[in-house]
């Protein structure tokens, strides 16, 4: 959604932006800062970040929220770990009051700036607040998947709200043709046809800030200059970089991308895993590699087992393997949050992207990312990550990187077909990356086109 908005800004229209947002000044289209009190009645101006930079305005407005709710646990700035919980661990009174509290504030947005249209992310909480704070315009529903899979398909308190804001939207989005499938299949299930009013508009891809460095030197350079790296983490154009980048929690498989990872280095030691991304699965993860790093594989396999964010469901096998070689300390390293600009550079000096997901994904946007910058992206094989897979598959011709797919050891495979990769692709020479990122320019639109289609959906007319 930050893109879009970003794009919306871009091409002349005035945006109103609510959300939490607590750092507007990382954010060159936000133009103005408003919040509310506890009442939640009329926004108040707080700040003017910066001289406008586009032909449009976008001001972000803050509701106050006495908690916030969300899919995902998390740390989240602003708010204390007591003020924050998933929707379906939260008692119905936190539920009410967080919608009361939304509702509120976007009557006072809605009166304060009257919409043509309302973009409301994910199926819960966003739609059914929109409808009942009655803002006179369509509103369309992008559903990511997320909010479905975590929290509405656990907990059935939560599947009114979904459907009532489902119901009335002008439109449904989704970002692929499995989340759709599966968002008219849950609404079917519910006695509600969405089929008619649901589109597919895939993420955009900003072909420049997510582009091939000149050389692996040069990208380097451009990686130590603008991230923050680990004290001890010194790269060179001889190393192999695997990275993975997103959300640290059991679902995104990065488990399985550190286990796999003695069995890589063995047959190239100069590989470098770097883990870019924030959650609960950080620690775990940190101390899974130590003992493989300390050849405990015992250790490491009852520590997996303790681990709830080292889950692995059994379809994908077992997380770390009986015949682990000893390798020594992994060279593993974790950068924290990155922000756009700086997974731009993470990517253009990767020679391979991870997205080894355990878990329904409705499309790896950081898989179509890293393509963009050159580094050749190794995906599980099913579910939204499909389709990215599909697209570089059948232009390398090679079936055999959909080999990540359910009912194989995930680990087992991901090390395989690392070592296959980095031994089968020139993953570091500019021609190639220039490949694959014309492949992407090919494939994915940008974000300009993204905007695009959503103003075009048919409803909205």
């Amino acid at each position: 959604m930050r893109e879009v908005v970003r794009g919306l800004v871009r091409e002349g229209h005035d945006v109103t932006l609510v959300c939490q947002e607590r750092s507007p000044e990382l954010y060159d289209f936000i133009d103005k800062v408003h919040g509310f009190d506890e009442n939640n009645i009329e926004p108040v101006c707080l700040a003017d970040p910066r001289r406008p930079l586009y032909s449009g305005r976008c001001r972000l407005v803050r509701p106050h929220l006495r908690r916030l709710l969300v899919y995902v646990d998390g740390p989240f700035p602003g708010f204390e770990a007591g003020c924050v919980g998933s929707f379906q661990d939260s008692p119905t009174e936190w539920i009410e009051e967080y919608v009361l509290d939304n509702t509120s504030a976007l009557r006072g947005v809605f009166a304060a700036w009257p919409p043509d249209m309302v973009l409301a992310g994910h199926a819960i909480m966003a739609p059914y607040v929109v409808k009942h704070a009655a803002a006179g315009a369509p509103y369309v529903v992008t559903v990511h998947g997320s909010e479905l899979n975590f929290s509405v398909r656990n907990d059935q308190r939560l599947a009114r709200f979904a459907l009532e804001g489902l119901e009335a939207a002008a439109a449904v989005v989704t970002v692929s043709e499995p989340g759709a499938l599966e968002i008219i299949g849950w609404a079917d299930e519910h006695g509600l046809d969405i089929g008619t009013k649901t589109f597919v508009i895939p993420p955009g891809v900003d072909v420049h800030a997510f582009a091939p460095a000149a050389d692996r030197m040069t990208a380097i350079e451009a990686l130590s200059r603008e991230v923050p790296l680990p004290d001890g983490l010194q790269l060179d154009p001889e190393h192999r970089i695997v990275v993975y980048a997103g959300r640290l929690m059991w679902t995104k498989g990065v488990q399985c991308a550190v286990s796999c990872l003695p069995s890589v280095i063995a047959q190239y030691p100069s590989v470098r895993l770097l883990i870019a991304g924030e959650g609960p699965g950080r620690a775990p993860l940190e101390e899974l590699a130590r003992l493989l790093g300390a050849g405990d594989g015992t250790a490491a396999a009852a520590f997996a087992l303790d681990a709830g964010e080292l889950h692995v469901p059994p379809e994908f096998g077992q997380l770390v393997s009986e015949t682990m070689p000893r390798v020594g300390p992994l060279p593993v390293s974790f950068l924290g949050h990155l922000s756009s600009a700086q997974l731009g550079r993470l990517f253009a000096v990767a020679d391979i992207a991870l997205a080894p997901s355990v878990f329904r994904e409705a499309l790896g946007l950081v898989t179509i990312e890293a393509l963009s910058a050159g580094a050749l992206p190794l995906a599980s094989y099913h579910s939204g990550l499909a389709s990215v897979v599909d697209v570089v598959a059948d232009a390398l011709d090679d079936p055999l990187l959909r080999v990540l797919a359910p009912d194989k050891c995930l680990t087992e495979e991901l090390s395989r077909l690392i070592v296959r990769v980095l031994g089968d692709y020139p993953t570091t020479s500019p021609a190639f990356r220039a490949r694959l990122h014309d492949l992407c320019r090919l494939h994915f639109a940008s974000w300009e086109r993204v905007v695009e289609r959503y103003l075009e959906l048919p409803r909205l007319k």
